[in-house]
């Protein structure tokens, strides 16, 4: 298991594809299977919400282990951050 967003999403992903496609024997034990996930998610949730609450208290940006930055974006500039500036693509 990796510890990215993305990965965050893709194991919440299969898990909704799972029970799309379980057997209606085994839907109880599959239910309970997802809702672990998805409190143990909504847990990892919290956390990254809390790790951005205290980077702007602190205004502290550096990359993160759970959120990537894009390359393009240099982490020192908070007006393009927070959308101050329009790219080519809009």
């Amino acid at each position: 298991m990796k510890n990215r967003l993305s990965d965050l999403y893709n194991h919440l992903f299969e898990t909704l594809e799972t029970l799309k496609e379980v057997k209606p024997v085994a839907m109880e034990s599959e239910i309970k299977r997802a809702t672990a996930i998805r409190l143990t998610a909504a847990t990892v949730i919290e956390a990254a919400k809390l790790e951005v609450s205290i980077r702007k208290l602190t205004k502290n940006t550096p990359q993160s282990a759970f959120f990537s930055m894009p390359d393009e974006l240099p982490n020192n500039d908070p007006k393009r951050l927070e959308g101050g500036e329009k790219s080519d693509e809009q």
